[in-house]
């Protein structure tokens, strides 16, 4: 009889020397013991001794092999540590090393395929990039496991939405194919994921090409598959699903035809308890629905609910794509609810909707869209309440929706499904009665996330570090090792920073949960506080006006309370509709915003007549939905002898939201690097009119800038001339061509030769170690939005230069006459140097600037004119058929900085003063 091994000799054995130690690994006692022995071990070892990656990597194979379905107490996190911790201590040219990097893989696939697991697939993925990268091209493994990591790095886009991650699983499947012999038996598998790929990616991007390659590559796969094959029905499912994509693209009747016919096909032949049932038959729903939609058959709706309602049935708790079959459903009855008007259908949709909402294993986006719906359907029949709740789960779910490693076209995807959402259950607190605070809470949770996630990463954190100096450390490092918060591109395929992006990113967010849990930084780098709202309005009320379909409030932050005050007077689809036409500045539309806007507000705060000389108060205004593109300040009844406008009561100033605010103010007021003005004039652009009035105007500010001990520099007119001097001025002033994209990332000054600095550049500078002062940005549109998907962002040439780090810029809302320019920077500059260069002097130069011309104008013509155009227009409003106005708002996007001749700007005069703005502190 043999006596009792070693704990090492048990795990330098693969078990089978004592088999009787591993016969009953369902026991937990057993396998705790035989895991503290091998840890144990493992730790006695040398580190860097050969043994301890044989070690090691045994003890990793036992630990995934008590899998869940053992009951065992440990799960797939220690493996895939131990594991990992095997790979980092092994030399690539080991003989072993694919050998680990194989085992790991398969552990980490089984850990990964559980929702909640992000980090096991992240590590997954890049476990299985270094085994392919560790694979020889002629090895017959390499197909198989390219066809691994495309499989995983589809799960990671189904789950965060980062379309580098289905470029690269395409990319990967393509080579996975196109290595796999064609009698191989898996090489249908592996095609069948690729058409999948290629057709999500065309729903994202609408490149026909990648349909087309999708439909030519499912024919291939069902004419070439027999009908018996394991694989066929689950073929059918996704050719069926990619003929639907074509459906919608063509909406040709024939095309629906085809893609249901195969889709039935698919659920005949499902086999009885089938895994995948409930997608089959949740999938044939959505078709009949579509084919509801197109004829109007009752009998499709009433089978598509079937399906969708026997889906639901049979998924399983933990189906990644539950949120998405219930949405189905509540789509299906609402549609029958608008036929039938029995409440019931309605409600039962709502439920859908609401559970939905709740599936954790469903990707954020999915959940929160679900959401949106229930919110949508609670307020149609006024249950407030209820729509209140949804509302409450839906906006606490978007901070998970960003994540910091998208990049900015996932962040756009994502957040263009948002527009709107905050401002509905902002009017849906207000409804249910909650405190304006909540309502105020939902705005700030849910417009502009996307300045919110690389502020995140840049804001100044003193505080922290004179109570918790070493977690400032930690966060300092962290922050890092992620580029100052504005990544690159973390995705691409053999990356070597990818890892290590991957570990900072988690480690980030651990710290922040355990900063969070200290007193006084509960709310660290989240939503501010009700008390730090109310502090932020120290130096004047902050305004932020809410447009929802559902109703319309201010809601007004004063240092010692926060109140909302209702606009009953006001609704959005008016604002809409006047932004649509383009009519955003014309004498009609600032007296009827004076009046059913403005003026209540003004009043609200006890600004009842113009203030004395020299004591202004100041508003901050925070304008949400189509209201942004208004000018708020400019609003009022501008005749000659009246004082009825926001001008003669108060100083305005514009943020987007109470943090930025808040973060602007917390920066540190350090002087720049240099103190220098960058004047840049460009008066030749491709494509452009030319501004004979930029370099006149740069001249004059060279003489101001002398004045107020600011050294004026005058660089070449190029991007890698001026983007350098950015990060060391005290001022930047442009004067020249500005371009609005519709992707607000690609809006750019046009500099030398039509050579574009963009917002993604600007986002990219980071100027917070000594921030600059001021960025007066003399071109057209600088702060404006030209898709209204992206209007709750609130990211343009303005913003973008208070991410960076100016403490005020000053911008225009639309084109701005070149000569009047001239102007209104003279008189601004002069007013700040009058007032000593502060904070106050900038907004204070800018209203007197604004004032001044506005008065030349009310000037240069009579009483009488001004009544007849006032009333006229008026009258014009009143029959709902005005179009775009001559007075004011946008003309020409392509042509900023429009140039208005003598005789246009004699006869249809103008209002060229109303698009300048102040954003800062």
């Amino acid at each position: 009889m043999t006596g009792s091994p070693e704990p090492t000799e048990i795990f330098e054995s693969d078990g089978s020397e004592h088999p009787e130690l591993f016969a009953d690994l369902a026991d937990d006692e057993v396998v705790e013991e035989l895991f503290r022995l091998g840890r144990e071990r493992d730790g006695l070892t040398r580190e860097g001794h050969r043994k301890r990656e044989l070690r090691s990597n045994k003890l990793e194979i036992r630990l995934g092999n008590n899998s869940p379905e053992l009951g065992a107490p440990v799960g797939h996190e220690e493996p895939i540590q131990i594991g990992g911790e095997t790979i980092r201590g092994t030399p690539k040219d080991y003989p072993d090393y694919a050998g680990h990097l194989e085992n790991l893989k398969h552990l980490c696939r089984d850990g990964c395929l559980r929702p909640e697991s992000t980090i096991d697939l992240d590590e997954a993925i890049h476990i299985l990039r270094e085994l392919t990268e560790a694979t020889p091209e002629n090895n017959p493994q390499r197909a198989a496991r390219l066809s691994s990591l495309g499989i995983l790095l589809a799960d990671k886009y189904s789950r965060i939405g980062g379309i580098n991650y289905l470029d690269d699983s395409i990319q990967v499947g393509v080579e996975a194919e196109m290595q796999t012999p064609e009698d191989h038996p898996n090489r249908i598998m592996r095609s069948n994921n690729l058409m999948i790929r290629l057709a999500l990616r065309y729903t994202r991007t609408r490149k026909i090409s990648d349909l087309s390659d999708a439909i030519k590559i499912g024919r291939e796969i069902v004419d070439a598959m027999p009908e018996g094959h394991p694989d066929y029905v689950e073929n059918l499912d996704a050719f069926g699903t990619t003929l639907r994509s074509r459906y919608l693209t063509t909406n040709e009747i024939d095309h629906l035809t085809v893609a249901i016919r195969v889709q039935l096909e698919a659920v005949r032949l499902m086999p009885e308890g089938h895994l995948a049932q409930a997608k089959y038959l949740s999938n044939l729903g959505l078709l009949l629905h579509d084919r509801y939609s197109k004829t109007d058959t009752m009998s499709d709706l009433e089978e598509a609910i079937m399906l969708g309602q026997e889906s639901i049935d049979l998924m399983s708790e933990d189906d990644p794509n539950s949120a998405n079959y219930l949405t189905r459903l509540g789509n299906e009855l609402y549609d029958k609810y608008t036929r039938t008007k029995a409440i019931i259908d309605l409600r039962e949709a709502i439920s859908n909707y609401k559970s939905g909402l709740h599936q954790i294993s469903s990707p954020t986006i999915t959940r929160i869209l679900a959401g949106r719906k229930a919110l949508q359907h609670c307020a149609s029949i006024s249950d407030w309440q209820q729509a209140y709740d949804v509302a409450n789960t839906t906006m606490h779910l978007i901070p998970e929706l960003i994540s910091r490693l998208h990049d900015d076209s996932d962040r756009q995807h994502l957040l263009s499904q948002l527009v709107g959402l905050a401002s509905d259950a902002a009017a849906a607190a207000l409804h249910a009665d909650k405190e304006p605070s909540v309502a105020l809470n939902f705005l700030e949770v849910g417009r502009g996330v996307l300045e919110a996630s690389i502020e995140e990463l840049r804001i100044e954190i003193d505080d922290l570090k004179e109570k918790y100096p070493e977690l400032a450390e930690q966060f300092l490092q962290y922050r890092n090792g992620l580029g100052g918060g504005y990544l690159g591109d973390p995705y691409r395929m053999y990356q070597p920073r990818e890892s290590r992006i991957y570990e900072v990113n988690a480690g980030l967010d651990k710290l922040f949960v355990k900063i969070r849990k200290l007193p006084g930084f509960e709310d660290f780098l989240l939503v501010p506080s009700e008390e730090e709202m109310r502090i932020a309005a120290k130096n004047g009320p902050i305004v932020v006006i809410n447009v929802s379909n559902y109703r319309c409030d201010a809601i007004l932050v004063e240092e010692h309370r926060i109140r909302s005050l209702a606009l009953p007077n006001f609704n959005s689809q008016e604002i809409k509709d006047k932004a649509e036409q383009g009519d955003l500045g014309s004498l009609p539309v600032l007296s009827w915003l004076w009046d059913v806007v403005t003026h209540p507000i003004i009043d609200a705060l006890g600004y009842t007549q113009p203030p004395s000389e020299g004591n202004w108060p100041r508003i901050w205004w925070i304008p949400t939905g189509a209201l942004s593109k208004f000018p708020l300040h400019a609003t009022g009844n501008h005749i000659r002898g009246s004082s009825e406008s926001v001008l003669d009561m108060t100083l305005s100033s514009y943020s987007s939201s109470i943090k930025a605010i808040i973060n602007t103010r917390r920066r540190r007021n350090l002087p720049p690097l240099r103190s220098w003005a960058l004047l840049v004039a460009i008066e030749n652009t491709p494509g452009s009119p030319r501004l004979p009035f930029a370099t006149k105007e740069v001249a004059m500010l060279e003489t101001l800038c002398r004045e107020m001990g600011i050294k004026p520099i005058r660089p070449g007119p190029g991007p890698r001339d001026v983007g350098p001097l950015l990060l060391q001025c005290k001022i930047f002033h442009f004067a020249g061509h500005g371009h609005t994209d519709r992707d607000p990332l690609k809006s750019h000054f046009v500099l030398e030769k039509g050579k574009p600095l963009s917002i993604a550049t600007l986002l990219k500078m980071n100027m917070r170690a000594r921030p600059p002062f001021l960025a007066y940005l003399s071109a057209c549109g600088t702060g404006r939005v030209r898709d209204e998907r992206f209007v709750d962002e609130n990211i343009h040439l303005i913003s973008a230069c208070q991410l960076a780090g100016f403490r005020h810029v000053i911008g225009t809302l639309w084109e701005v006459n070149d000569e009047l320019c001239v102007d209104m920077a003279r008189v601004t500059y002069e007013g700040m140097r009058d007032g000593g260069m502060t904070d106050d002097s900038v907004c204070r130069g800018l209203h007197k600037a604004i004032r001044e011309l506005r008065d030349q104008w009310l000037e240069s013509s009579t009483e009488a004119e001004h009544r007849s155009r006032l009333m006229g227009k008026r009258d014009t409003l009143a029959r709902d058929d005005s179009g775009s106005s001559s007075d004011g708002g946008q003309r020409r996007d392509d042509l900023p900085r429009d140039i208005v001749s003598c005789d246009d700007y004699e006869d249809k005069r103008p209002l060229l003063w109303v698009p300048y703005v102040h954003f800062g502190v």
